[in-house]
């Protein structure tokens, strides 16, 4: 059997990248990444799809937006 890939958080992503790197690549600014490190915004989802991308997969949607959203969802 195939071993199935290890998942990461948008957190993780950005730790192994690097906020400098990720910002550069995503063509935006290197406060933009670190909102999302901090959870304080989300990436919009184009930016998001080409995330996943970045990471081959190992970032997902759900990746990317729960923990935002759990972190939030009291504040709507």
């Amino acid at each position: 059997m195939g071993q199935k890939k290890k998942s990461l958080t948008l957190r993780e992503f950005i730790d192994q990248i690097g906020l400098n790197d990720l910002a550069m690549r995503l063509n935006v600014s290197k406060q933009a990444v670190s909102l999302w490190y901090n959870l304080q915004t989300a990436p919009k989802p184009l930016t998001a799809g080409q995330i996943i991308e970045l990471s081959y997969g190992l970032v997902s949607w759900e990746s990317i937006y729960k923990p935002y959203f759990e972190l939030n969802r009291g504040e709507a």
